[in-house]
Formats: C-alpha cells, sequence, structure tokens
C-alpha cells in the first residue's frame, strides 16, 4: 500500500508541476534496462517510472520539455552511483517544464544533480550524498524550483540556485535539508525568489546566502531553521528582500547579516551569535519584531541610514543591545542584561524603548540625538550623555545603582525637559 500511494504521490506532483497532457509511461527496468536508455527513447512529456535499484550510470535529459523523472517505491531504494566518474550524476539541460522527483545521487564529482537553461524545472524529493560539488545546481532558467530534497556533505555548496552571471527568476528552494555542505548550505541569486522552511546545519560557510552579490531583489527568505554555520547565518545582498521568521542559531560570526538597501527584516530568532547577532549595513532597512539572545558581542547594529528598528527584544548579549554607527529611528525596543541597552554613536531618534539591568540603559555617544520618553530600569547608570546637542524628554530611570543621568559632556548644550532622574551627574 506504501508502495502505490508514493508512486500515486509521484503522479501528482509531475502532473502539477507541468500542468500539460502526459504522454507514453516507459518503465525501467521493464521496457528499458537503464535510465538513461529511457530518456534517450522518449519524447517530450513522456513519463519515466523508475523501479527500485541502484543504477551504476550518470543520467542526462537534455532536449526534452515535459519530461517527467520519478522514482517508485520505498524512498533511498533508486539510486543513480555515479561511481565518480567524471561528470554530474544527473544532469536536465534544456528541457522546459522537467519534473526529476524521488532519486538519491551520490558518487559524483561535481554537482550531483545540475539543471541548465530549464524553465519551470522542478526537482522534488532527491537527496544528495558524497557529491564532490554542489548538492544541487541550477544554472539559468526561470521558475526553477528544488523542493524537498536532502543533501548530505557536499564538497560544496549545498543547493544553488542561479549564478552571479545567470540568475534565476521566481525559482523556490523550499523544504530542503542541508548538512555539512563544504561551502554555503543554499545560495540564490535572483529577483522574486523563495527561500523558505528549509533546515540548514554545519555549513562550512554561510547558512543562507541570498543575493550575495546585489544582482537582484524583492526575494524572500523566510521560516529557515540555520544552525552552527561557520561564518554567517543568513546573509542578504540586493534591494528589497524579505527576511522573516528565521531561526539563526551558533553562527560562527553573525547571525543575520544585511547588505542591501530596503530589506525588510521581522519577526526572526537569533541565537548564540558568536559576533553580532544582526547587522544592517545597507540603508533604509526596517528591523523590527525580532528576538536576539545570548550572543557575544552585540545584538543588533544598524551601519546604514534612516533605519527602522522598532519593537525588538534584545537580552543576554555581551556587548551593546542595540548599536547604532548610523541614523536611525529606534521605537519600542526592549534590553535587558546587556552592557549597554542602546548606543548612538550617530544622530538617531530614539524612543519608548526599555532597558532593564544593563551597565549602560541608553548612551548618546555622539551629538544631535534626540531619547524621548524611554525607561531605564535597574541598570548601573540609566542614560549618559557624551557627547553634545542632545535631547531628552520624558525619559525614566529608576533603581540605578550610580546615576539616572551621567552628563560627561562637560558643555551645556545637552537639553532635557520633563524626566525622571533622581541621581544625576553634574
Amino acid at each position: 500500500m506504501r508502495v502505490v500511494k508514493l508512486a500515486m504521490c509521484a503522479l501528482a506532483f509531475a502532473a502539477g508541476t507541468r500542468g500539460a497532457k502526459a504522454g507514453a509511461v516507459i518503465n525501467v527496468p521493464a521496457d528499458h534496462p537503464t535510465i538513461q536508455a529511457a530518456v534517450d527513447a522518449a519524447s517530450p512529456g513522456d513519463t519515466i517510472s523508475v523501479a527500485p535499484h541502484v543504477y551504476k550510470e550518470q543520467v542526462v535529459v537534455s532536449g526534452k520539455p515535459g519530461l517527467v523523472l520519478q522514482a517508485t517505491g520505498k524512498p533511498g531504494k533508486v539510486v543513480i552511483d555515479a561511481g565518480y566518474a567524471d561528470g554530474v550524476g544527473l544532469l536536465v539541460t534544456n528541457s522546459a517544464d522537467v519534473a526529476v522527483s524521488g532519486f538519491t545521487v551520490r558518487k559524483t564529482t561535481v554537482a550531483g544533480i545540475e539543471v541548465q537553461n530549464s524553465d519551470r524545472a522542478h526537482v522534488d524529493a532527491c537527496v544528495v550524498l558524497a557529491a564532490r560539488g554542489a548538492g544541487v545546481f541550477c544554472d539559468g532558467g526561470d521558475s526553477v524550483i528544488v523542493t524537498n530534497c536532502t543533501v548530505v556533505s557536499p564538497r560544496k555548496d549545498g543547493v544553488d540556485l542561479g549564478t552571479s552571471s545567470s540568475p534565476i527568476t521566481n525559482g523556490r528552494v523550499q523544504g530542503c535539508t542541508i548538512k555539512g555542505a563544504g561551502a554555503d548550505g543554499i545560495v540564490v541569486f535572483g529577483s522574486g525568489d523563495e527561500i523558505s522552511q528549509n533546515t540548514v546545519t554545519a555549513a562550512k560557510a554561510d547558512g543562507i546566502a541570498l543575493d550575495p552579490q546585489g544582482v537582484g531583489d524583492n526575494c524572500s527568505v523566510h521560516d529557515n531553521t540555520v544552525a552552527k554555520a561557520k561564518h554567517f547565518g543568513i546573509v542578504v545582498g540586493g534591494n528589497g528582500h524579505t527576511v522573516k521568521s528565521n531561526t539563526v542559531t551558533n553562527a560562527g560570526d553573525e547571525g543575520i547579516e544585511l547588505d542591501g538597501t530596503f530589506i525588510e527584516t521581522s519577526s526572526n530568532t537569533v541565537k548564540n551569535s558568536n559576533n553580532f547577532a544582526i547587522v544592517s549595513n545597507g540603508n533604509d532597512g526596517n528591523l523590527h519584531d525580532n528576538t536576539v539572545t545570548a550572543g557575544r558581542h552585540d545584538g543588533i547594529l544598524n551601519d546604514g541610514v534612516r533605519a527602522a528598528i522598532t519593537s525588538n527584544t534584545v537580552s543576554k548579549v555581551k556587548g551593546k543591545g542595540i548599536f547604532l554607527t548610523g541614523g536611525a529611528t529606534v521605537s519600542g525596543n526592549t534590553v535587558t542584561s546587556g552592557g549597554y541597552g542602546v548606543y548612538a554613536q550617530a544622530a538617531s531618534t530614539v524612543s519608548g524603548c526599555t532597558a532593564t539591568k544593563c551597565a549602560y540603559g541608553f548612551y548618546a555617544a555622539r551629538s544631535n540625538c534626540t531619547f524621548d520618553g524611554n525607561t531605564a530600569t535597574s541598570c548601573t547608570n540609566g542614560f549618559v550623555a557624551k557627547g553634545e546637542m542632545n535631547t531628552f524628554t520624558n525619559d525614566t530611570a529608576t533603581t540605578s545603582r550610580k546615576f539616572d543621568l551621567d552628563d560627561q559632556s562637560g558643555g551645556t548644550t545637552n537639553t532635557y525637559a520633563g524626566n525622571t532622574f533622581t541621581k544625576h551627574r553634574p
């Protein structure tokens, strides 16, 4: 019954992927002894159904639009074993609307599965083992989809969707599991692409890299889990992308790095980053409703301009909870048990934020910052004015161990109105 169900699912997958009338059904090995022989005999739109076996061959699908290549039987029982012969294990080239599902591909000298110049190709529920290149490599073509695949210990990237010279538009990498990639877990170049619901563990470079050279826009990275990436958990370039509801833990460097402009970053959870948890280097970023816990450095660093940083929660970071080296509007954030709550090194507006049990709740390191309606509780120093021409209004500090307000500017240009400060210097 399980085998029948899997076969029915594969047929449903093929029909849903192609959206076209099915052709003939060719069975391997009943009709042809090898997968390649069946592919060579097939016409565009045919379905090749492959029975469980270890097929010691390499397969090339070329010029066969609409072909469906599907494994049958229990998962993992239909194996393409390239035996480390030169080349790819399974190559789809110049074949639009091809659907490949259910194969285990192993022992390849380069990529396990490669898709070249094949619009709307779909690789589903495949497993790639012992690839000396990437696990799944897609180069050229639009709307290419890679779903529910597992890639274990490739020497290079786990899944590549597009390249800087051949980006893929409206593609998708979804529901994949990448373990121990020798480089990045998932790399995507293009516009309108989606990276969602994937699990990436122990990549030797970045966990997920979206548009690292800034050639695309309006992609979405959401609901992924990234753990133990050696460098960045998630790194994003380009413009107008969305990074939402991802979980990043134990990144060797930064949890999430944002190098593009107009990127919205929301509802992510970042834990135990070895460096910064979230870094926004580009301009006009929108960071909201993220949760940062137990970082070894700073929580959120904004190095761009015109950023909006709202309603984030930062706790147990050893450095600065929110660090502003570029101008930003900061509101409604909560920082607990950090070295600094909010540290403003560039002209910014900070309002409605709470800092609790920090060494310094709110720190104006430079000039022209506005602090309004913020609360510092049980900090060593609630508010510190190091620079001049800053404005503090309606701020409150309670149970400070030293000073509610410590004005270290040495001048008289800072402005205070409507604050609740009991212990202050001078």
